[in-house]
C-alpha cells in the first residue's frame, strides 16, 4: 500500500488487509512430555505476567527468551536464569526447566505467590491498591480497546512493584470492562508503547489471541498511526526523513500545519507526523536531527545532529522535501549546543508537545477497518499562546 503523509486525517481513510478470524486460544506445538512437567501454577501461585514469543526468532534457551521478553522485570541475564531455576516460568501452561527451548509462536507466563491470589488463579494485582483516575476510552469490545494515555504515565513498570502504581498497565484493569472470551490475559495488555512524556492513543489487548493478531500488525506495518507536535523554528511544506537510527532504517513523514512566532525560537510549528517505522524516540530523534527539536522534550534538542556526529543538510542522510517550499526548512549548519541553552534555558520545565492523535487499523475479528482520532489537546493550545504572547512583549519591550 502506498505510503502518503497527510494534513488532517486523510492517513486513517486508507484501506488495509484483513487478518482474518484468528482463534482466540493458542495450541501448543506438542503435547508435554510425561514425567515432571506441571500444568498450570503451583498452590498459593498466581500468574502475573504473561508474553507471546514472535514468529520467525530463532529457537532459544528459556533464560535468554525469559530476558528479552520481561526485560523490565528482569534487568539482567543472570536474574532471568534465577526465575527458571526457581520454576517461575511456564510455557504454554507448562511449567518448564532452564534446558527448555522456547520457539516462535509460545506463550510465557511467570507465576509468583501473590497475597490473596486463589488457587491456581490470576493476580488479582490492584485489589488493594487505590482506585485511580479513569482513563479516557475512545473504543473498546470484548477482544480490544484504545485508550488515551495521559503525557507523563510510563506504559508499565517493574512486575507488581509499589513503583509500578501510576502505570498505563496498572490502571487498565480499573478502565476497562471485564472479558470472558477464551484466552483471556490475565490483565489488558499493551500492544506497543509510547514514551512516558508523549500522550496519545494505545491500542490494547484483552486476550491472547487479540495480542498476537495485533502484534501482528504492528510488526507487518499495517497500523497507521498519526502524531502532532509542535516544533522549534519554522518549516514549510512537507517532506520525509529517512536517516538511520541505532543502524537501522527508518523513514518519518511530516507536513507542516501552522507556524507561530517565539520570542526563544523565533518561530515555533505545528507539524503533523506518519512514523512508517516504530524506533525508539524515533520523532523525537528525526526532528531534532532536522534541527526541529519538540517543544519541551528534555532529551533531544538544539545541537543534537552534532554531538551524534551528524550535522544536516536539507539534501543529506536521506533527508528530502515533497514540495518547493519544503525544500529550505533546515539550516546548514545547527545552532551550536551552547548558543541553543542561552537562548532556549531549561526545557524540561515544559510539557513535551508531542501526542498520538491518530490510529487505524483493521480489527483481528470482524474485518472492520477501525479508524480513531482524538483533537489536538489543550496544551497545545497553551504552548503556541505562551510562545506568541511572550515575542509580544519581546517586540513592545
Amino acid at each position: 500500500m502506498p505510503w502518503s503523509i497527510f494534513p488532517a486525517d486523510s492517513i486513517l481513510q486508507s484501506q488495509h488487509r484483513s487478518l482474518g478470524a484468528l482463534p482466540d486460544v493458542v495450541v501448543p506445538d506438542a503435547p508435554p512430555p510425561r514425567g515432571e512437567a506441571k500444568r498450570g501454577p503451583r498452590p498459593g501461585h498466581a500468574i502475573v505476567a504473561t508474553a507471546l514469543q514472535p514468529d520467525g526468532v530463532l529457537a532459544q534457551p528459556l533464560p535468554a527468551a525469559v530476558a528479552a521478553l520481561f526485560a523490565e522485570r528482569y534487568g539482567t541475564p543472570t536474574a532471568a536464569k534465577r526465575a527458571c531455576r526457581r520454576g517461575e516460568v511456564l510455557v504454554d501452561g507448562v511449567q518448564r526447566g532452564m534446558t527448555w527451548v522456547v520457539r516462535g509462536g509460545q506463550w510465557l507466563e511467570l507465576q509468583a505467590r501473590v497475597q490473596g491470589a486463589a488457587h491456581g488463579g490470576r493476580a488479582n494485582s490492584h485489589a488493594s491498591a487505590p482506585r485511580p483516575t479513569p482513563l479516557e476510552v475512545v473504543y473498546e469490545d470484548d477482544h480490544l480497546a484504545v485508550v488515551v494515555k495521559p503525557p507523563g504515565m510510563p506504559v508499565q513498570g517493574r512486575g507488581l512493584k509499589p513503583s509500578e502504581q501510576g502505570t498505563l498497565a496498572s490502571v487498565l484493569p480499573h478502565c476497562l470492562r471485564p472479558c470472558s472470551l477464551p484466552g483471556v490475559l490475565w490483565r489488558p495488555q499493551h500492544v506497543h508503547r509510547l514514551d512516558a512524556p508523549t500522550g496519545g492513543l494505545v491500542v490494547v489487548a484483552k486476550t491472547r489471541g487479540a495480542l498476537a493478531a495485533l502484534s501482528g500488525a504492528f510488526a507487518q506495518r499495517e497500523v497507521r498511526k498519526r502524531y502532532i507536535a509542535i516544533v522549534g523554528g519554522r518549516l514549510e511544506g512537507a517532506g520525509r526523513m529517512e536517516a538511520p537510527l541505532d543502524g537501522r532504517p527508518c523513514l518519518t513523514h511530516w507536513a507542516a500545519e501552522g507556524a507561530t512566532r517565539s520570542a526563544r525560537h523565533r518561530w515555533v510549528t505545528t507539524v503533523s507526523l506518519a512514523p512508517h517505522t516504530g524506533r525508539r524516540h524515533q520523532l523525537r530523534r528525526h526532528l531534532a536531527l532536522l534541527g526541529h527539536p519538540v517543544l519541551g522534550d528534555p532529551q533531544y534538542s538544539y545541537g543534537y545532529a552534532k554531538q551524534v556526529g551528524r550535522p544536516m543538510t536539507p539534501r543529506e542522510d536521506g533527508l528530502a522535501a515533497d514540495t518547493p517550499e519544503g525544500a529550505g526548512h533546515a539550516a546548514a549548519a545547527e545552532t551550536p549546543r551552547a548558543m541553543a541553552v542561552a537562548r532556549l534555558g531549561p526545557q524540561a520545565r515544559d510539557e513535551m508537545c508531542l501526542w498520538a492523535v491518530g490510529i487505524a487499523f483493521t480489527h483481528p475479528f470482524t474485518g472492520e477497518h477501525v479508524s480513531l482520532a482524538i483533537p489536538e489537546p489543550l496544551v497545545f493550545q497553551a504552548a503556541r499562546a505562551r510562545e506568541l504572547a511572550a515575542w509580544r512583549a519581546k517586540v513592545e519591550a
